[in-house]
């Protein structure tokens, strides 16, 4: 009986600690009420670009995520910020994977990547003929 106890306790313990993970897409937490992209949010500034041909910078002087206006969990705004333009696109985030694209300064700008743990966003971002390799740290 006392095995049958322990296997029985063992099997409910396995069954419990695997329930929390069957949460909606941009949702995590114990109760699934946790918007998984909120420690995404906030503001990134470069701390390495290349963009080919010898040219090391960016003119961004920093990104700002936000969730997206529309209440879609894994949607976001990023506002990208230069001297002299400061214009938002419409992207997604989902277990890190960055993905937006829009219209920004009068040029398509189109900026994917994924931001780690440590909240490093090591991003691919194309726009007005160039291809850049950026990484923004929060």
């Amino acid at each position: 009986m006392k095995k049958f106890l322990n296997l029985f306790c063992l099997s409910l313990c396995v069954i419990l600690m695997s329930c929390g993970s069957d949460c909606e897409t941009g949702f995590e937490g114990d109760n699934c009420d946790v918007l998984s992209n909120t420690k995404f949010y906030g503001v990134f500034t470069p701390t390495d670009a290349n963009c080919g041909s010898g040219t090391s910078g960016t003119a961004i002087n920093r990104i700002i995520i936000a969730a997206h206006s529309n209440g879609n969990p894994t949607e976001v705004t990023i506002d990208v910020e230069t001297s002299s333009i400061f214009g938002a696109i419409d992207g997604t985030i989902v277990d890190g994977d960055v993905s937006a694209s829009g219209q920004w300064g009068g040029a398509a700008l189109e900026i994917d990547g994924n931001i780690n743990n440590d909240l490093v966003f090591d991003s691919v971002v194309k726009g007005a003929g160039f291809t850049c390799d950026i990484t923004f740290e929060k």
